[in-house]
């Protein structure tokens, strides 16, 4: 299951680094966050970047929550959690579902591809 801590935007990669220093494997299945691609237009011409997805957000996977509620309460000036004092908030199912879905392993989102006809749109890709 998926939990959600917050942290200051442009601060993700070192929240990550944070809880895997630490919280234990056994609370810690993985901390991560969502990146995506997107078309920025600078110049006059369209570029790819790579952006946060939730900008601000970490996802961290647990099997054990009342072991990761336990490890992240001793450590509450680093994490900021949100929820309440016994467990950090959950992604519901179905989003995290979706989010696998679309994003992967990687937890990368990749821009689609595709055409318009009719005023109806298809996607080719992504």
């Amino acid at each position: 299951m998926w939990y959600v801590l917050q942290c200051r935007e442009g601060r993700e990669d070192a929240m990550i680094r944070a809880c895997r220093r630490h919280l234990s494997a056994e609370a810690l299945n993985d901390a991560f966050s969502f990146r995506c691609e997107r078309l920025w237009r600078r110049d006059g011409e369209w570029k790819r970047m790579e952006k946060e997805l939730f900008p601000g957000y970490v996802f961290l996977e647990s099997s054990r929550p009342d072991l990761l509620a336990e490890e992240l309460r001793q450590f509450a000036p680093v994490f900021r959690v949100l929820g309440g004092p016994d467990l950090p908030i959950s992604v519901c199912a179905g989003e995290e579902e979706n989010l696998r879905r679309l994003c992967g392993r990687a937890h990368y989102l990749a821009l689609s591809y595709g055409y318009r006809e009719n005023g109806t749109d298809y996607i080719t890709s992504g």
